[in-house]
């Protein structure tokens, strides 16, 4: 959850125990793609303004659906012409979708670390780190 800069939705108490807002981004993972509980969650999660959902589903090949909020609603967040899906709310996490569906890790693990060094991600991590030079 970022909680400082512009992608800013939640708080924590003065006691730090808990936060008071929405998360930027939740990733669920589901037993199969036919749960009733993703459907009841996706629109929770939406009420509250949860910028970007992540559901995955463990079936063979692996299936998800990313959904990204747009005015009070979820949309599909699709890929991008090279195959990866590129989160906002997260800058700098990047999901090959052919790598994610046959459960390559390592090719995951490389796209994450290549959007990590994206300058987008670097001025997300900057409004964190400065966050009380920005606020």
């Amino acid at each position: 959850m970022a909680n400082h800069g512009k992608h800013r939705h939640a708080s924590p108490e003065p006691n730090f125990e808990r936060f008071r807002g929405a998360p930027n981004f939740v990733a669920d993972v589901f037993s199969s793609d036919t749960s009733l509980d993703y459907s009841d969650r996706k629109h929770r999660f939406a009420a509250a303004g949860i910028e970007e959902y992540l559901a995955v589903f463990d079936t063979e090949p692996l299936s998800w659906e990313w959904n990204v909020l747009n005015q009070a609603e979820f949309n599909l967040l699709k890929p991008q012409q090279d195959g990866i899906i590129r989160s906002s709310a997260l800058p700098g996490l990047w999901f090959p979708e052919v790598a994610f569906a046959g459960r390559d890790w390592w090719t995951l693990m490389a796209a994450i670390t290549r959007g990590v060094t994206r300058r987008g991600h670097h001025e997300f991590m900057h409004s964190i780190w400065h966050a009380n030079q920005i606020e």
